[in-house]
This record gives structure tokens, C-alpha cells and sequence, in this order.
């Protein structure tokens, strides 16, 4: 009877646990709600659900959730108000494993919007003669609440004024066409404006004038710069580089026929003609400039020197922009989509990056796994779709694809003679098939991988140094590095990065003839990328030369 009685007290004890509760408190001066989950379970995980109308335990999980995975010590959170009115949050828990969605508490509070929406990033062009403001609204869910769009126009004869207020559109495309512009230079701005009537800064300031308007768009390296292309990112000392750059009529009315100046390094290149252009029209001029020493030059196009060509915006007829040569064929090869990083010349990429890449003159690796690698069809594939080359992984010191491959590359070799060919390898030794093909040239460079985490030992990264220049092919070698976000003990963005950059100079300092570096780089934290890619311009580039 008395161990009834006492399974009778727990269940009755299990069945009378209290709820979760939710509070909920706003800040009508930052326009900030603050939630706070009390009387928590510690074996479950809480979701706060929003909306503008009343939450009841029957219709709860219909509503927008704000926050989630809530245990522990993250049993709090904020919600930036994105409107004026009567909001509802709810409570709802489920176990670990978030299964059995329950319904804890609910509540409400009067919320004041005080957070202006973001500022649109209107591009202008013209159309038979009109200027026409374009930019991108809200996505679907358009969480800032965006309602309406303000144009403002000034000119040389008035101050900033409101020009039009027009309706957020349905789409994406948001765009406002000014037919009574005037004949003066009309400058532009839009703003956005939210369900709570708070208004955005404004845009940036965009010129029109009746006049034509060549120019070419900012950034200093060809890698930056969209209007440039180049034959190859760092040449070596005795090649030729071709260089091309795109000039556009940003102008309302057609252009006059004038001519464009280059100058690379030191060397005077003859004029080139620019023809007549209508408003949008681009013209393509073209160069070649033959390297005779490493480091970094400088070329300059300069549009219409003479001014003939009715110009009214003479400030971006100038381009100034740097490029560099390199002693001996360097890489600086990126696994994942980077083509963003300004320094990076190789990357093992998609399809749709080999454009970009070529553009950048960079190479474009395709990068295949070891179940691709059974046929020589699968290697003749890759000139024809536009790669530069291609890279194998991974091949252990003792597996069976380092003789198949043995078997199979010499003859690829033969029949496509400038296809670039990489092998990944794992850990400080090669297999002696993958040696004796970089050492008789079928192999253009081995990427070896050796992982060394923050703060451990860095003698496997000189083992393998050792190892490699014992083989006589270290010249081929690139080290292979880790920046993905994922990996075991990199707390912070700061601690990748520094660990990172220390192996870099290690391995700079330990071997100097090494090619270059590669990095498995698929999911970076923000900014390591970024400093990895600049390091190697530095070591390579600034350094040696």
C-alpha cells in the first residue's frame, strides 16, 4: 500500500509540473521586446512563436517563429519591433530530439517600431533618352516591413526635393522612369519607407545628364574590376600578357568619336580609337605588354585625353590599376566557390566560375573524387568543358589508385600536353608510383595534406617538407591547408586565421621552392578567407620580389 501511494505522489507530482512560462517586456525607446523563458525544463528545448494576432494553445504552431533551440543558459532573447501595434508571442517545447511540439504559455505586448528600414542601391541607365532609377525591393517575406519608395531629384538650379513616392511593386524589380528630367545635371536619390511610415537614409547619389558619359567602373585589380580581363593573374619574367578593358556609355545621348591612352609600366602604348557610342553601348580596346621583371605594375587608360567626345563626367575616364609578375609559376589554389578573393589565381571550381576565372586569369581545376578516376574518358572530358586542368582526391601512401593512375595519366598526358593535372595526397609521405609522376612531368603538382589544428605540434608539416625534397619534387609540392569553419578547435574566426597564417610562413620559411598554397575552403568564417588570400599575394609576391 505504501508503494502504491508513493507511485500514486510521483505521478500525481508529474502530472502537476507547472509550465514553462513566457514574459515579455518592450523597450518603447529602442523599439526592442525582450522574452524571457521561465520555471524551464533543463531535458527540453523551448520556440517562441509571433504574430499580430492572439496565440491560443489550438492555433500557436501557426504563427512565425522568432527563436528557437532556447535551453540551458539561452533561455532569453530579443525581437526588434518592425511595426506599431499589438503583437503575441507564444511558447512551445519539444525534447531534445524535437519531437512532441507542446504549448507552454502565451502572452502579449505593445510593440513601437523604431528602426528605419535600409537604404535601396538604385543603378541608373538610360532609355531613348530617360534616365531610369532600378534596384532591387524586399524579398517575399520582407521582413523590414517595406511599403512604400521616395525618389528625390536635385539639379544645379534647386536643392533636393521629392520628386515621387511610389507603391513597393509585387516583384523583385522596383524601378522609377523620370520623363520631365531637366537639361542640367539631375542628381537622384530613393529612400524606403515601412509599414510604421519610418523612412531610410538615403541611397547614394546617381547623376543623370543630358550628354554622353564613357567611363569604366572603379577597381584597382583586374580581379576586382568587371570591365577588365586579363591572359594570365601573374606572369613570369619574358612572357607576354594580354589585357582587355570594356568602355561603357553611361550618358544619356551618343558619344563622339575620340582616342583611349595606355600606359603599362614604364612602357607607352600606341593610341587606340574609340568609335561613336550610343548611350549603353560598350566598346572593347585591347592590349599586350611583355613582362621583363617581377613585382608589382601599374597601368593606366586614360578615355579622351583631348576631350572630344562631349564627356560631361570626365571623372571616370581615368582607370588606375595593378598587376603583378611573379619569378616562376605560382598558385594560389581555393577549393570552394571564392571567386571573390582578389589574389587567388587558381580555383577548383564549378562550371560556372571558369568564365570568371579565365576573366581574372586564373586557372579552373575541376575537382574529381577517386570513384571518378576509372576510366581515361573521364579525364579527356575535362579540356573540352573549358577547364584549365583538373585535381584528384585523395591518394592515400598505399591504395589502389595510385597505381591505376600509374596506368592511366601518362597517356592523357600525351594526348592533352597543356591540361594541368593535380593529385591530392594524405599525410607527409606520396606513394612511389604518385612521385615518379610528378618527377616525369604527368603530374604538374602534388597538393599533400597535412592537417596540423591551433596549437598543436607543427613536425608533421616538417616531415613532410623533409620527405618531399628527399624525393626530389618539393618544387612541385603545394601544402594543403584547412580554413573551413567546421574543423576541430578553431573557437573564432581570429584563432583560424592566426593558425593559418603561422603555417603559411613556416612553410614559406622551410620551403622556399614550393609553388604555392592550396586550401580546402569550402565554408570559411568571415574574414578568414580574405586574410589567407592576401598573406599569399604577401609571401609570394611582396616578399620574393
Amino acid at each position: 500500500m505504501a508503494r502504491s501511494l508513493a507511485i500514486f505522489v510521483f505521478l500525481a507530482g508529474f502530472q502537476l509540473l507547472p509550465a514553462a512560462q513566457l514574459t515579455a517586456v518592450h523597450d518603447t525607446e529602442q523599439g526592442i521586446t525582450h522574452l524571457a523563458v521561465t520555471d524551464a525544463d533543463p531535458d527540453r528545448q523551448y520556440l517562441i512563436y509571433r504574430s499580430s494576432e492572439e496565440l491560443t494553445e489550438e492555433d500557436f504552431d501557426q504563427a512565425n517563429v522568432v527563436a528557437t533551440g532556447l535551453k540551458g543558459e539561452r533561455l532569453s532573447c530579443e525581437f526588434v519591433a518592425n511595426a506599431n501595434g499589438t503583437f503575441h508571442y507564444a511558447l512551445a517545447s519539444t525534447d531534445n530530439l524535437g519531437r512532441k511540439l507542446h504549448f507552454e504559455d502565451a502572452t502579449s505586448v505593445q510593440e513601437t517600431d523604431r528602426t528605419p528600414p535600409t537604404p535601396p542601391q538604385p543603378t541608373l541607365r538610360y532609355e531613348d533618352g530617360v534616365p531610369i532609377l532600378e534596384w532591387q525591393g524586399p524579398s517575399i517575406e520582407n521582413p523590414e516591413g517595406i511599403r512604400r519608395y521616395r525618389i528625390y531629384r536635385a539639379d544645379t538650379t534647386s536643392t533636393q526635393s521629392l520628386l515621387a513616392e511610389i507603391k513597393k511593386a509585387r516583384t523583385p524589380e522596383q524601378s522609377y522612369r523620370d520623363e520631365n528630367w531637366g537639361d542640367n545635371v539631375n542628381d537622384y536619390t530613393v529612400t524606403a519607407v515601412d509599414r510604421s511610415g519610418l523612412e531610410s537614409v538615403h541611397s547614394k547619389v546617381l547623376s543623370a545628364h543630358k550628354a554622353p558619359d564613357l567611363g569604366m567602373p572603379d577597381g584597382d585589380r583586374v580581379s576586382t574590376n568587371p570591365a577588365l580581363a586579363t591572359s594570365k593573374m601573374y606572369p613570369v619574367p619574358g612572357e607576354t600578357v594580354q589585357f582587355t578593358a570594356t568602355i561603357t556609355n553611361y550618358g544619356a545621348v551618343v558619344s563622339s568619336p575620340c582616342r583611349v591612352t595606355v600606359t603599362c609600366g614604364e612602357e607607352t602604348l600606341p593610341d587606340i580609337n574609340m568609335p561613336v557610342l550610343a548611350a549603353g553601348a560598350t566598346h572593347t580596346i585591347a592590349w599586350e605588354h611583355t613582362i621583363t621583371q617581377p613585382g608589382k605594375y601599374e597601368t593606366v587608360i586614360q578615355i579622351d585625353p583631348d576631350e572630344q567626345s562631349g564627356d560631361w563626367n570626365p571623372e571616370n575616364n581615368k582607370l588606375v590599376f595593378h598587376a603583378a609578375a611573379a619569378e616562376r609559376d605560382i598558385y594560389f589554389l581555393w577549393y570552394g566557390e571564392v571567386p571573390h578573393l582578389p589574389y587567388s589565381n587558381t580555383s577548383q571550381c564549378i562550371p560556372e566560375s571558369i568564365a570568371e576565372c579565365h576573366r581574372r586569369g586564373a586557372y579552373a581545376m575541376r575537382g574529381v573524387g577517386i570513384s571518378e578516376n576509372t576510366a581515361e574518358d573521364a579525364y579527356d572530358a575535362f579540356p573540352q568543358l573549358g577547364y584549365d586542368g583538373f585535381s584528384v582526391d585523395e591518394i592515400f601512401r598505399f591504395t589502389g589508385p595510385a597505381p591505376h593512375l600509374a596506368e592511366i595519366l601518362p597517356a592523357f598526358r600525351e594526348r592533352n600536353p597543356d591540361t594541368l593535372v593535380c593529385v591530392w595526397t594524405i599525410g607527409t609521405e606520396a606513394a612511389p608510383e604518385i612521385v615518379e609522376l610528378v618527377k616525369s612531368g604527368v603530374i604538374d603538382f602534388l597538393l599533400f595534406e597535412v592537417y596540423v589544428k591551433p596549437g598543436e605540434d607543427t613536425a608533421p608539416l616538417r616531415k613532410a617538407i623533409e620527405n618531399f625534397r628527399s624525393y626530389g619534387i618539393i618544387d612541385h609540392c603545394i601544402m594543403g591547408l584547412v580554413t573551413d569553419q567546421t574543423w576541430s578547435n578553431w573557437t573564432s574566426p581570429e584563432v583560424q586565421r592566426d593558425s593559418i597564417l603561422e603555417q603559411m610562413r613556416l612553410v614559406r620559411q622551410l620551403a622556399p621552392e614550393s609553388p604555392g598554397f592550396a586550401f580546402w575552403s569550402a565554408n570559411t568564417q568571415p574574414g578568414v578567407a580574405e586574410a589567407v588570400d592576401q598573406e599569399c599575394y604577401h609571401l609570394f609576391l611582396e616578399i620574393s620580389n
